[in-house]
């Protein structure tokens, strides 16, 4: 069952920026100031609804603002609404007058959004002890059926509405590695004093895309001029799980490159080019530790970019158990969880290592967009996964060079990667 503030609904497209698709501020704003007598009627129904005291646009993801926003922290920009035209609302083309005519969307069911998708096998046990063992929890994909009214100020601007909607969505799964949808699950309280919390409530899906077209739900509705019509499809999820938007962190110290590394057994010579944990000196680390309350509730993000003029050394990146808080240079002591080697990064290549989504992605001149970056990833150490299940406690991430095989050290910035922290959290998946 869909609440009032599910009206808001944006695609992530392949170059970064979000689409809108439903936004109920929008909508209530186009009714109240819509010249169609019944459409004023209409918002009267509907103005408390849609989270519309609080119109908030989702950053692109060069974080520029639309020149008419005002400016919130965390890329979030407030937007007023007037008319279609004058707003350029994400259906409208001068191409087709109709779309002018067309006043948005209403969400009235979206069904998918708790957690009914996870599932657990039971399995009965012999007559002697009686009872049941329990299977391995697991997540099927998050299935989603949505019910929306069509609204506009004539029955062509319905029927535009409809192909619109249907064409945009029909786009979204492109490749379904990158596409993505973001969505509010609550109606913020937003603190005048704290602008950052306009993005409360607000999670991403990833893998998304349509598996039943729409379907006209009745016929037109006519009412004083303005046209109401409902249609159903479902969407689906291949990764069930919702994510928060992401938090930057400050890590505890810098790596400082021009002497990192300063005595070091940097040769050519060595038997395992990788350095082992002990050999590593504190100006080659940059670490990030953190403490998790609830199971899961956060995990890092890496996001890793090569020089621009040339390519990067091979870096690593790993994370430890912390439940005694050393320092970083204590660390080796502590269970090894996960760790991720990095070969050789060409120039302008990034690589995602998303913890919490269990994915490595990478993006470059040739991709254009995030796609599975798992080509860029060396073998592991023996026995030690890419990724780890993080429960309660205290944690470490340390990210370090992964080659100490050189004919001389490296100097200069320019050989090593833009390196930048984030915590995510993830929820309603197993």
């Amino acid at each position: 069952m869909t609440s009032y503030h599910h009206g808001w609904l944006s695609i992530g497209e392949q170059n970064g920026n979000y689409r809108e698709l439903f936004n109920h501020a929008r909508t209530s704003a186009y009714l109240e100031t819509s010249t169609a007598l019944g459409c004023g009627s209409v918002f009267d129904v509907l103005t408390d609804g849609g989270c519309a005291a609080y119109p908030w646009v989702p950053p692109t993801m060069d974080g520029a603002p639309p020149l008419y926003a005002d400016e919130a922290p965390n890329g979030w920009y407030k937007q007023e609404y007037s008319t279609p035209e004058l707003d350029d609302a994400p259906w409208y083309s001068p191409s087709y007058p109709e779309s002018a005519q067309a006043l948005g969307f209403w969400v009235t069911e979206w069904t998918g959004l708790d957690s009914g998708h996870i599932k657990r096998e039971v399995t009965q046990v012999g007559a002697y002890r009686g009872g049941g063992q329990f299977g391995a929890t697991n997540s099927a994909a998050r299935e989603m059926g949505l019910e929306v009214i069509l609204l506009g100020e004539s029955e062509a601007a319905l029927d535009y509405l409809f192909r619109w909607l249907d064409a945009t969505i029909s786009s979204v799964c492109a490749t379904c590695a990158t596409d993505s949808i973001l969505l509010r699950r609550i109606c913020p309280d937003v603190d005048p004093d704290a602008l950052d919390t306009v993005a409360n409530g607000v999670v991403e899906m990833r893998e998304v895309g349509m598996v039943t077209g729409l379907v006209w739900g009745g016929a037109p509705v006519e009412r004083a001029g303005c046209f109401i019509r409902r249609v159903n499809f479902t969407m689906a999820a291949m990764d069930p799980c919702m994510y928060t938007p992401c938090t930057d962190v400050d890590v505890s110290q810098a790596m400082t490159w021009a002497t990192c590394f300063a005595g070091t057994n940097v040769q050519l010579g060595r038997t395992n080019c990788r350095p082992v944990c002990s050999e590593m000196p504190a100006a080659c680390r940059l670490t990030y530790e953190f403490t998790i309350d609830s199971p899961g509730a956060s995990a890092p993000r890496i996001h890793i970019t090569a020089p621009l003029t040339a390519s990067s050394i091979p870096m690593r990146i790993r994370t430890y158990a912390n439940p005694n808080s050393l320092t970083p240079a204590q660390i080796c002591g502590a269970p090894l969880l996960a760790e991720l080697h990095l070969v050789t990064l060409e120039p302008f290549t990034e690589i995602l290592y998303d913890m919490a989504g269990r994915q490595v992605q990478v993006r470059n001149a040739a991709t254009g967009s995030f796609v599975n970056g798992f080509a860029f990833v060396a073998p592991n150490t023996v026995g030690v996964p890419r990724f780890a299940g993080l429960g309660c406690g205290e944690y470490m991430v340390v990210i370090e060079p992964d080659d100490f095989c050189f004919a001389s050290p490296p100097s200069g910035l320019r050989q090593f990667s833009l390196v930048e922290v984030s915590t995510q959290e993830r929820q309603g998946c197993a």
